[in-house]
């Protein structure tokens, strides 16, 4: 399955876009439906901004032939200009299709996808 945690930790936009198949949707802060990888890139941008710590749990996986069905509790941990620790905490929701060399990619991304309400920033 990706490794978005590690990945985000490292930094690097190319890292998390490589967790992506070129055709993917990725669902933004704002509720929108972003597909393909430039689209990918310009939402992504903004978390790696913050420069904080990610940890992930996945809560599950249900996989069915080449796909699966996924749902993580992440939480990122940062701070603010002046210095004060925020945490920004949330469940997530994806679909991930394994690939030919046996990797596995997103193909639908929802960060804040199994949350009743938007992730929150503490």
């Amino acid at each position: 399955m990706p490794r978005s945690p590690r990945t985000y930790n490292l930094g690097g936009i190319d890292r998390l876009l490589a967790l992506y198949e070129p055709d993917g949707i990725l669902i933004g802060p704002d509720g929108r439906t972003r597909q393909g990888l430039p689209f990918i890139r310009k939402t992504l941008e903004e978390p790696l901004e913050l420069k904080g710590r990610m940890n992930s749990t996945n809560v599950y996986c249900i996989p069915f032939e080449n796909m699966a069905l996924l749902r993580a509790h992440f939480v990122i941990e940062t701070s603010d200009a002046d210095g004060n620790p925020l945490r920004l905490e949330g469940h997530t929701s994806e679909v991930v299709r394994k690939q030919q060399d046996g990797s596995w990619l997103y193909i639908v991304d929802h960060p804040a996808g199994a949350e009743i309400s938007p992730p929150r920033l503490t």
